[in-house]
């Protein structure tokens, strides 16, 4: 139980590398560090949800597929979700730094991809830290 309570609040920790990644893209407007800042919570209040909400439909939709006499290959479906999820980030961001930083499409997609990108990075450093944190804790 431990283990879970961590993994929940170091995901706090992951929000001020994100705002530093939003500010070193984005140095030439400017912005206080703090517009950063909440953009990035912001984000990462998105990204829980999303992480939240994701397995469950899923799950209900593979529970349909099954139940109509089809089967399920877990690679296909472990790539589809992941593509679900990294195009949702993406979409997300772009929407979102158009309404925040106000740039243009191309400038949307381009720091999309990079913030994604840092996003998934700091995700698996985030997960390999709460393991190694767990193996040391037991």
């Amino acid at each position: 139980m431990r283990q879970q309570a961590l993994a929940k609040a170091s995901v706090i920790a992951l929000v001020p590398p994100f705002a530093a990644v939003c500010a070193v893209a984005l140095w030439r407007r400017r912005l206080p560090f703090r517009t950063h800042l909440i953009f990035a919570v912001h984000f990462y209040s998105f990204v829980r949800l999303l992480t939240s909400l994701l397995p469950p439909l899923v799950g209900i939709a593979a529970n349909a597929w099954v139940a109509s006499g089809h089967r399920i290959d877990a690679m296909p479906l472990n790539n589809s979700v992941s593509l679900t999820h990294v195009l949702a980030l993406g979409t997300h961001i772009a929407l979102a730094t158009r309404r925040v930083y106000s740039l243009t499409p191309t400038l949307r997609v381009l720091l999309a991809v990079v913030l994604v990108t840092a996003t998934l990075l700091a995700m698996y450093a985030h997960r390999f830290a709460v393991f190694a944190a767990t193996l040391w804790m037991n």
